[in-house]
C-alpha cells in the first residue's frame, strides 16, 4: 500500500489505486508493470479496510479506487463489503467484474488466467476502458484548484457522492422523470423510483459528518429533503431526450438490425448492442437472414396472399416509419383486423409482440382515444415510445370517424403525452396501429378522411382442433402459435421477421395496393348506414349535371323502406315503422331530413335551394347524384373462397 501511494503522490490530477484480492494477484501485477494493493487475510473485515483507507487519506487528499475482484460469489460480496465502507469514507469506488475484460474466464478466475489470455498491453487497454465506461461516457473531471484534474466524478457533496454510489456501475438515462438502467441484454429497463427511494434513504440515514467542534459524527443528511435531492440531481445528471428513445429499426437478440438509407433506397445491417442505443426493450428475437421455416408459412395462412402484403409491409413500417413517410406519404393507414372465433389474429398479434420485445407494443383500444378526445389525454401516454399498438379488444359501439386522436394517430399529427396531474408534452406518434373487432367497425359516413386513414382485413378462416376437410375454410388449430414463446421465439418469429425486411423493401419500392379492402369497407359503409345499401338497389350515385329534389328522394326512399319491411302504410294511410340492422342507424322519417342524410354518402354533391316551378317557394336539392344505368353491386356477405395462400420470400441480402 505505501508503495503505491508514493507513486500516486506523482501523479497529476486524482490517483486511482487498483485494488485486487491477494498478495498473489498484486505480486503478478506488479511483475507486469501493474501497481496494486491488497487487504490483509482474506475475509476483508470492515474495520481493516477503514483503517487502510484513512491511512491513504492522510496522505492522498483525493483518490479513488478501482477494484478488480475475482470471477466468483466472494468476489462480488467482497466488491459489495469495500463499496459501503468507501461510501461511508467518501471514497470513490468502483467495482470491476474480470469478465468485462475476458468473457471466458473460469469461475474464481482472477488476474493470473486473464494475462494468460493475453499480453499486459491488452489487458491494460481493456481495464482502462472498462474504468471510462463505468465513471462515465464523457469523462467528467475533479478540479484540483489548477483545473487540471481529471478521470474520476467530483465528490464533494452528498448528491456527487451519491450518484458515484448508486449510477456509476453501470450506464443509466432519465427520459421524462423515468429512469433506465442498462442491461447486459442490449436494452434499458425501466427502474421505479419506489426501488430506488429506500436505498437513496438508507444511504442519507447513514451518511455522517464530522463535526470538529463538538467532536462527534452528525447524520445532518438523515432527511427527506436529502434523499428527493439526490434523486432529483441524478436525473438532471441522466436526463436525455426523450426523442432519443426506441430509435429506428429493431432491438434483436443478437444486435440492432437498423436501416440505412441512400436517398430512397433502404439497406438492413445488423450492429452491436450498445449504451449509446437508447432502446427501452429487450431484443428477444435473433435476426437471422437465412430462417425460413414452415411454421411462419402455416400462422400466416390465415390472410390471403393480397390481406398479407397489406398486412405485412405495414407492420415493416415500423422499422422507419418517419422514412417512409417521407417517401410514401400516407401509405401506411391504420389495419381493423375483423372476424369472431380463433381465426389468427391473436396469434399473429403473439408473434409481433414477441419481435418488439413487448414492451415496444401498447395495446391502446379504441375507447382509450374515445376517452383521450373527451380530454383524459393521459390514457395515450405510453404511445409516445410505441412502435406497434395492437388493441386485441374494442367496443363495437365506438364511431370510428368520430375519433380524431385516433386520425392524428395513424397519420402521425402530434399528440400530447400527459400523465395524471402533470402538464404534457407533444410527441409524434412513430407507431403502426391495429385494432381487432370481432364485428365490421363502426364507420357512418362516406368520408375520405376515414377511407384514407382505416384497412379492414377479413379473417375468414376458423381454426379448429378437428377440421372439416372438405370445408376449406377451417385450418387445423396449434396452440404453440398462441401459448408457447419459446415455439415462436425460435420457429416462428426469425422467418417472420426475414418477411418483415422484405415487405419493407417492398413498401418504399411499390407502396401497398389496398384494392382488396374495397369489398370490406363497401360491407362496412352497408351495415353501418342503410343508406348505402338504398343507393346502391336503385342506382344511385353520381352523376355529373344531375339535380334531385327532397320529394323525389322521398319518393324512392319510402318505397325501399316499404320493400326492406322497415315501413308499413296502412290502407286508412297509418305508418308503422321497424327497425335497422343496427339501433343506432335509424330510418329516415321525415322529408326534410332526406338531402341532409343523403348528402353525408356523397360528399362530392353539392346542396342548394332553387326555386320551385310555380314561383311561389324555394325548395332544396342535390346536384351531382342521379340514377344510373348501372352500378357495380355491393358484395354479397358471403365470403369469396381464396387461393391456398404462399408466403413471400424472405429478403437476401
Amino acid at each position: 500500500m505505501d508503495e503505491l501511494i508514493d507513486f500516486a503522490k506523482t501523479v497529476s490530477g486524482v490517483p486511482l489505486l487498483l485494488l485486487q484480492e491477494g498478495e498473489g494477484c498484486v505480486d503478478i501485477a506488479r511483475s507486469n508493470g501493474v501497481g496494486s494493493f491488497t487487504f490483509q487475510g482474506s475475509n476483508w473485515g470492515d474495520g481493516e479496510i477503514e483503517a487502510e483507507l484513512n491511512r491513504a487519506k492522510v496522505q492522498l487528499p483525493n483518490f479513488a479506487i478501482a477494484f478488480l475482484h475475482d470471477a466468483d460469489d466472494v468476489g462480488v460480496k467482497k466488491a459489495e463489503r469495500v463499496t459501503e465502507v468507501c461510501c461511508k469514507l467518501r471514497v470513490p469506488f468502483i467495482a470491476i467484474d474480470p469478465r468485462s475484460i475476458w468473457a471466458d474466464i473460469p469461475y474464481k478466475g482472477d488476474i493470473r488466467e486473464v494475462l494468460g489470455q493475453m499480453d499486459v498491453n491488452e489487458f491494460i487497454e481493456r481495464l482502462e476502458a472498462q474504468i471510462h465506461g463505468i465513471v462515465g461516457r464523457e469523462e467528467p473531471t475533479v478540479d484540483d484548484g489548477n483545473g487540471e484534474g481529471e478521470g474520476v466524478e467530483p465528490v464533494d457533496t452528498l448528491n456527487q457522492q451519491a450518484f458515484v454510489f448508486f449510477f456509476r456501475d453501470s450506464p443509466w438515462i432519465c427520459a421524462n422523470d423515468i429512469l433506465y438502467e442498462w442491461q447486459q441484454e442490449g436494452y434499458y429497463k425501466k427502474v421505479n423510483d419506489g426501488h430506488l427511494v429506500p436505498r437513496i434513504a438508507a444511504y442519507c440515514n447513514t451518511s455522517g459528518v464530522w463535526n470538529e467542534s463538538k467532536g462527534r459524527l452528525e447524520y445532518p443528511f438523515a432527511k427527506t429533503a436529502s434523499a428527493k435531492e439526490v434523486l432529483a440531481w441524478a436525473k438532471m445528471r441522466l436526463t436525455v431526450d426523450g426523442e432519443l428513445l426506441n430509435p429506428p429499426g429493431l432491438n434483436c437478440s443478437n444486435g440492432i438490425l437498423r436501416v440505412f438509407w441512400e436517398g430512397s433506397s433502404p439497406t438492413f445491417r445488423l450492429l452491436p448492442h450498445s449504451p449509446n442505443e437508447y432502446y427501452i426493450y429487450p431484443g428477444l428475437v435473433e435476426y437471422d437472414p437465412s430462417a425460413h421455416s414452415p411454421h411462419c408459412n402455416r400462422l400466416l395462412e390465415c390472410l390471403d396472399d393480397a390481406q398479407r402484403q397489406i398486412f405485412l409491409r405495414n407492420i415493416a413500417a415500423a422499422f422507419d416509419l418517419s422514412n417512409v413517410r417521407r417517401i410514401r406519404g400516407r401509405t401506411v393507414k391504420g389495419l381493423l383486423p375483423c372476424g369472431v372465433g380463433s381465426n389468427g389474429k391473436d396469434a399473429l398479434r403473439a408473434v409481433v409482440s414477441l419481435i418488439f420485445g413487448h414492451q415496444g407494443m401498447t395495446s391502446k383500444t379504441l375507447a382509450d382515444f374515445q376517452q383521450y378526445d373527451e380530454g383524459r389525454k393521459f390514457s395515450l401516454a405510453s404511445l409516445r415510445y410505441s412502435r406497434i399498438n395492437w388493441a386485441s379488444e374494442n367496443p363495437k359501439t365506438i364511431k370510428l370517424d368520430s375519433l380524431q386522436s385516433l386520425k392524428a394517430y395513424i397519420t402521425g399529427q402530434k399528440l400530447d403525452s400527459e400523465k395524471k396531474s402533470v402538464d404534457g408534452e407533444e410527441f409524434t406518434p412513430l407507431g403502426i396501429g391495429l385494432w381487432n373487432l370481432n364485428e365490421l367497425p363502426n364507420l357512418q359516413g362516406a368520408l375520405q378522411s376515414s377511407i384514407d386513414r382505416f384497412a379492414p382485413l377479413a379473417f375468414r378462416y376458423i381454426y379448429k382442433d378437428d377440421p372439416d376437410p372438405t370445408n376449406e375454410y377451417e385450418l387445423q388449430a396449434d396452440p404453440r402459435f398462441v401459448y408457447d414463446e419459446n415455439f415462436q421465439r425460435l420457429e416462428v418469429a426469425p422467418t417472420f421477421l426475414n418477411y418483415m425486411v422484405s415487405a419493407f423493401h417492398a413498401l418504399i419500392q411499390e407502396g401497398i395496393d389496398y384494392t382488396c379492402t374495397h369489398e370490406a369497407y363497401e360491407q362496412i359503409q352497408i351495415e353501418n348506414n342503410h343508406l348505402f345499401q338504398f343507393a346502391g338497389d336503385i342506382n344511385l350515385d353520381y352523376k355529373l349535371g344531375s339535380q334531385m329534389t327532397a320529394s323525389e328522394l322521398w319518393a324512392l326512399l319510402e318505397h325501399w323502406y316499404i320493400d326492406e319491411g322497415i315501413l308499413t302504410i296502412e290502407e286508412n294511410g297509418k305508418r308503422t315503422w321497424g327497425e335497422t340492422n343496427r339501433p343506432s342507424d335509424r330510418p329516415i322519417k321525415a322529408i326534410n331530413q332526406v338531402i341532409p342524410q343523403i348528402h353525408k354518402i356523397f360528399p362530392k354533391a353539392k346542396v342548394s335551394r332553387i326555386a320551385h316551378p310555380s314561383g311561389k317557394k324555394y325548395i332544396s336539392v342535390i346536384t351531382g347524384i342521379g340514377l344510373v344505368e348501372s352500378f357495380s353491386s355491393h358484395p354479397s356477405s358471403t365470403p369469396i373462397p381464396t387461393p391456398t395462400p404462399t408466403p413471400p420470400n424472405p429478403y437476401t441480402h
